[in-house]
């Protein structure tokens, strides 16, 4: 958020600062003007650029976090799943124990 903040400061001072500096040369109205449109165009394409790298960065981001939720949700499945084996293998020796018991209590 800091970043953004001082991204957005430097851009608006920048376009402060120059349009200041076109206001108080003496130039004629026609290359005041032009000199206004050449800055603002300048700005405007800085401001696309970043946008543009923002963007980039921000899809980049999506991807990476995409790929590790990915993986996360492939090594929580496959613990599950030698759990509930783990499980099932260990009430299936339960059972037989408790049988056996039974059995042997019988007799």
């Amino acid at each position: 958020m800091a970043k953004n903040s001082v991204m957005v400061g430097t851009i608006v001072g920048a376009a402060v600062g120059a349009v200041s500096a076109l206001l108080l040369a003496p130039k004629s109205g026609t290359e005041l003007r032009k000199d206004i449109s050449n800055v603002c165009n300048s700005i405007t394409a800085k401001t696309k650029e970043k946008a543009g790298d923002v963007t980039r960065k921000t899809v980049d981001v999506a991807k990476s976090i995409g790929n590790h939720a990915s993986e996360f949700m492939d090594k929580t499945k496959e613990v599950s799943q030698f759990a509930a084996s783990e499980i099932k293998d260990t009430a299936k020796e339960t059972a037989e124990s408790a049988a056996e018991d039974v059995k042997s209590t019988m007799k």
